[in-house]
């Protein structure tokens, strides 16, 4: 809430504490993580393996009634609208609207761009699980920690190098706008903290002790 405040008028405060509100972000991807991992892992912990249509049809009665409703609404009536811009219906059907976002065309209903990160971790993470789950073993698991969050790194050191930095030479206003399209919104460089998340879900679920320790 601060971090949208600081374009409002008001306390020095509220600019300064708003500096940090992509914390608030961040920490929301690492609770995902940490719930939809637990649920997804749990059944193994007794001896069963989660039923993955059942996951899918679970998340999709849970979102998929109300996005829908505000989605047609948007395209229904357009005053609604926070902007007059906004992507194709299908990127919205899709949840593709934060891989393709172009924020100063089409600024309406770009807040769904988490709700797309959210879509696409719902439909990796369960067979990801189910893969690992079939051997699974500490090396193997680690392994696949390594390599998502060296890729999610990766990622944004290529496209902060490549793309951003002569952005912010040219000191031109558009590093905070190709910044917010090309790292805050898309999936790849959410990565680490939905896999945060979903590290403490692991250890809480096979690591009883190490878990009471954190605690």
């Amino acid at each position: 809430m601060f971090f949208h405040m600081r374009f409002v008028p008001g306390p020095s405060f509220v600019r300064t504490m708003g500096r940090y509100g992509w914390m608030g972000v961040d920490l929301f991807f690492v609770l995902s993580g940490y719930l939809i991992g637990s649920q997804l892992l749990r059944p193994y912990s007794r001896g069963e393996a989660p039923s993955i249509p059942g996951f899918y049809f679970r998340r999709a009665f849970r979102i998929l009634p109300a996005y829908l409703a505000v989605l047609l609404l948007y395209f229904a009536v357009p005053p609604f609208r926070e902007a007059p811009g906004m992507a194709p219906a299908w990127q919205f059907l899709t949840f593709t609207e934060n891989l393709r976002v172009d924020y100063l065309q089409h600024k309406a209903f770009s807040h769904v761009w988490s709700l797309c990160v959210e879509e696409h971790f719902y439909l990796i993470l369960p067979l990801l699980v189910v893969m690992m789950m079939r051997r699974p073993g500490k090396a193997k698991t680690l392994a696949l920690i390594a390599a998502i969050l060296c890729t999610g790194i990766g990622i944004r050191a290529y496209v902060y190098g490549h793309n951003l930095l002569p952005l912010k030479a040219a000191e031109d206003g558009q590093f905070f706008l190709r910044y917010t399209e090309q790292i805050y919104y898309p999936t790849y460089t959410r990565l680490d903290g939905l896999l945060a998340g979903v590290v403490l879900a692991i250890i809480k679920t096979f690591r009883r002790t190490w878990w009471e320790k954190l605690m």
